[in-house]
């Protein structure tokens, strides 16, 4: 189907779904919106038990409220080294694509400033600032490249507002037919 006949038929669907979850799903995505407001912008990391990624942005795409444990899908982005961007010779995919999770739990602590997720896979995940020196200077280093070249930033925000909708897309359909 279309993208611009998915977004206004799902608009239209949640009309029609329980006003309840409804309201108690954009709650839910307001808070968590806030928060990575609240942190993105001076550096986050996200922790799994063998990852460590510095992240250029975070989105909560939905909250399946329907399930039991309710469902949340996530898209992050890595930072990335533009002059491997921009010649395409990248090491390391994820240093570049989206990163898609899947959370069964999602908590955030406002007194330590930290989003615990748990996977699929009951695995503990981590969002947090980031506070180690090295850390630090590679998100310094990604906002210095990146607010001097315009196209990156255009492909970015390209990102964070579409190169999800796909899948996106898919899990909100599924959502709308149960």
């Amino acid at each position: 189907m279309k993208p611009w006949i998915v977004k206004p038929m799902g608009l239209i669907n949640d009309l029609y779904e329980d006003r309840e979850l409804r309201i108690d799903r954009y709650s839910k995505r307001e808070q968590i919106v806030q928060y990575f407001e609240s942190v993105l912008h001076n550096g986050t990391e996200l922790i799994s038990a063998d990852r460590r990624y510095i992240l250029a942005g975070a989105r909560l795409l939905f909250v399946d409220n329907k399930c039991d444990p309710e469902i949340y899908y996530f898209g992050f982005v890595p930072v990335f080294t533009l002059e491997e961007r921009m010649n395409r010779d990248l090491d390391d995919p994820l240093s570049w694509y989206p990163i898609h999770l899947i959370a069964l739990r999602c908590k955030i602590d406002s007194s330590s400033n930290t989003m615990a997720l748990i996977d699929q896979n009951n695995q503990g995940i981590i969002i947090r600032p980031v506070t180690d020196t090295e850390g630090k200077a590679q998100f310094s280093k990604w906002i210095e490249d990146y607010m001097t070249v315009g196209e990156v930033q255009i492909r970015f925000i390209s990102f964070m507002s579409s190169d999800l909708d796909p899948w996106f897309n898919a899990i909100w359909s599924d959502f709308h037919r149960r």
